[in-house]
């Protein structure tokens, strides 16, 4: 799939995320999500770990870079993993134009501070 039409694509995901969160607020069902002790880890390492399994089968890092720099981010795939490797924070603004970029909804920032399990899993 070329790069215009993955953007589209990822763009209508978004959409339709926003436009579900709506349609859930006119119903009145509300998601809460509620995180007892232990169950979040916002190190560095573990929100890299979380980009990276987040991030690794949507795009490459220099795509996200790219993603990231049409938003005016000065962001690189060194950036990108700087980030995944612990050596760099993620700031809560870049957080969320990442995970809408990758496709998913705002929910997802709470699978960026996921305990990472042995193995990299979370």
């Amino acid at each position: 799939m070329s790069e215009p039409a993955m953007d589209d694509l990822r763009r209508l995901v978004v959409d339709l995320d926003r436009d579900l969160a709506g349609l859930r607020d006119v119903v009145g069902v509300r998601r809460s999500v509620a995180l007892a002790d232990g169950d979040c880890d916002v190190s560095v390492t573990a929100i890299g770990a979380n980009l990276l399994r987040l991030r690794d089968p949507v795009c490459t890092q220099a795509q996200l870079a790219q993603m990231m720099r049409r938003d005016g981010y000065k962001w690189s795939a060194s950036t990108v993993w700087a980030i995944e490797t612990g050596q760099r924070n993620l700031r809560l603004d870049e957080a969320v134009r990442v995970v809408q970029h990758l496709g998913y909804g705002v929910d997802a920032l709470f699978e960026l501070i996921s305990p990472v399990k042995a193995g990299g899993e979370s």
